[in-house]
């Protein structure tokens, strides 16, 4: 199965924050926020004391993968 090659990026300009997706489809907004959502909810993001700023995360998903997901 050859990886993920569509990349979708979501910009936060509040906090200088770019998140870049990486998937088998583009991405909606919805599918985005959720994915930043999950990200933020990890446990070493909500010990975090300082919002974060100016960085770069990518986040690889595998919507698309199939017909269902």
């Amino acid at each position: 199965m050859r990886p993920p090659d569509v990349l979708s990026t979501m910009r936060d300009e509040r906090h200088n924050v770019t998140y870049h997706f990486v998937a088998y489809r583009t991405l909606t907004r919805d599918e985005m926020l959720t994915g930043i959502a999950m990200l933020h909810g990890q446990p070493s993001m909500r010990r975090r004391k300082k919002p974060i700023r100016n960085q770069t995360f990518t986040v690889q998903t595998i919507h698309g993968a199939t017909p269902r997901l």
